[in-house]
């Protein structure tokens, strides 16, 4: 038995506007296999292109907060998250979970318990290694729609080089401090600060599922670490 605490990306959830039910419903038989054998997963699921499209939109017709964007964004990893909790049905908890101080883990009887974001100035990043920290869980998953953490985009740039190891120290020197509410960074700077001090690791994935089957099973795996 284990406990594997995942951010999966809203962008992997909903890609251009349009729900990933391959992938979800892919996701769920692989959770409802580890399952049988006694394994439980924390889920966190991010707004995506869903939030910054909202986002956007709230910039152009006023001039909101950070807090707001903030607020408006957590809003849509709920939507995103409960998306996901429906399609998993009994394999997950009835409610969400976005609170890790909240949540009460003798109510916990479901193998897959789904959350979003909490409160504004974290990111769902943020919540993973919360989460992480409460079950002490050493080693976190994000999955996203790349299968490895660049230098660059490499849906943008022909030259954006695969990064398959790389420090805490090194990664957030190359993404900065500053973090702003919807940014499109693999891991933000507020998750990765708390990560780096809780000496948590990272290991950054694609969604293609086979690929998280070997990980789950301690097989070698394609992706990026950091460490």
């Amino acid at each position: 038995m284990a406990i594997f605490v995942l951010s999966v990306g809203g962008s992997t959830v909903v890609p251009n506007g349009k729900v990933n039910a391959i992938f979800l419903k892919s996701l769920k038989a692989l959770v409802a296999r580890r399952a049988v054998s006694g394994d439980r997963f924390v889920m966190i699921i991010g707004g995506g292109g869903t939030c910054r499209v909202y986002n956007d939109g709230l910039r152009r017709a006023m001039h909101p907060t950070k807090t707001e964007l903030d607020w408006l964004g957590i809003y849509t990893t709920h939507l995103n998250a409960q998306l996901v909790r429906l399609i998993f049905g009994k394999l997950a908890h009835p409610t969400l979970a976005n609170d890790n101080k909240a949540f009460d883990l003798k109510s916990w009887k479901a193998p897959v318990v789904l959350g979003g974001g909490h409160k504004p100035g974290g990111s769902t990043d943020t919540n993973m290694i919360l989460f992480a920290r409460k079950f002490r869980v050493k080693e976190v998953i994000n999955i996203s729609n790349v299968d490895y953490l660049y230098t660059k985009d490499p849906r943008k740039f022909k030259d954006a080089k695969k990064i398959e190891q790389i420090s805490w120290k090194d990664y957030r020197q190359m993404i900065g401090k500053k973090r702003e509410p919807g940014m499109n960074i693999p891991f933000d700077p507020v998750a990765s600060r708390l990560a780096h001090a809780s000496k948590i690791r990272v290991m950054m994935v694609g969604s293609d599922i086979k690929n998280l089957e070997c990980y789950f099973s301690g097989k070698s795996f394609k992706g990026s670490v950091i460490s």
